[in-house]
């Protein structure tokens, strides 16, 4: 049962059984289950939907590579600003922060407001 279902359930019967399912239910998607489905009940756009996607994929990539793992994790302070992996993990790092920045400020007008209300300080 969706979660609009699942409130209106609620609402109309005054009962939390279907609360209890879909809660149940809901803990045992994994984080990213959890982000598709809100993206998609939410109708959040292809692109931000990509930007996320893309660059948590791209950022597990990285992570895989034993080689550029190692080098990050050697990484002096001073070769920051000129190594390519720190650069590749900047740029994915950009990508993601524009998809969250599109997810809750442009994207749904109602998660922009809730977003601003309870979010931001």
């Amino acid at each position: 049962m969706s979660a609009p279902a699942v409130r209106e359930d609620l609402q109309k019967n005054h009962s939390t059984i279907a609360m209890e399912e879909h809660l149940r239910a809901f803990v045992q998607k994994t984080p990213l289950e959890i982000l598709a489905t809100f993206l998609l009940e939410l109708n959040i756009t292809k692109d931000t939907a990509v930007k996320l996607f893309s660059s948590y994929n791209s950022f597990l990539c990285i992570l895989e590579d034993v080689d550029k793992r190692e080098r990050l994790k050697k990484l002096s302070l001073e070769d920051i600003p000129t190594d390519s992996v720190f650069g590749e993990v900047r740029t994915i790092s950009r990508v993601f922060q524009e998809g969250l920045t599109s997810l809750f400020f442009y994207d749904n007008e109602q998660l922009r407001d809730l977003t601003i209300f309870y979010g931001v300080f």
